[in-house]
């Protein structure tokens, strides 16, 4: 097989997909959800576009999410409280359980997949990502 970085990203996804799938259960959160899920939780009295531009999803896609977690207990849209026209994005508690469940699992699929590398080892991995991605 090619040793192209492409098909280890895509092999990476998909074992980090079945991970959470697997110690999430059925909690209802899709990957897609999680997404949105750890950013209000990271950013609460997020508005909606800005929820959409951090997780690069358009606009449609979003308020579609955003329904989904308001429906299911997880977050509360509300008005803004300067600006009627605005709202405001925040985690319910069962929200804030969820969030810190995938910050556990997150760190428990990274710590798996690089349990052969030393802390520098790791650490230079982090520094080449985010130089891959571009966020320095």
């Amino acid at each position: 097989m090619s040793q192209f970085l492409a098909r280890y990203i895509a092999d990476m996804n998909e074992d980090f997909s079945k991970y959470c799938s697997e110690k999430l259960g059925d909690c209802g959160l899709s990957q897609g959800l999680i997404s949105f899920l750890v950013y209000i939780g990271d950013h609460p009295n997020c508005s909606p576009t800005e929820l959409a531009n951090a997780t690069d999803a358009d606009s449609g896609y979003t308020t579609r999410s955003v329904k989904k977690l308001v429906s299911c207990g997880m977050a509360t849209r509300q008005k803004h409280k300067y600006d009627g026209r605005a709202y405001v994005l925040k985690l319910t508690d069962l929200g804030m359980e969820k969030f810190y469940e995938v910050r556990v699992i997150y760190q428990d699929w990274e710590d798996k997949v690089t349990e052969g590398l030393d802390d520098s080892e790791r650490a230079l991995l982090m520094e080449v990502l985010k130089k891959l991605e571009g966020i320095e």
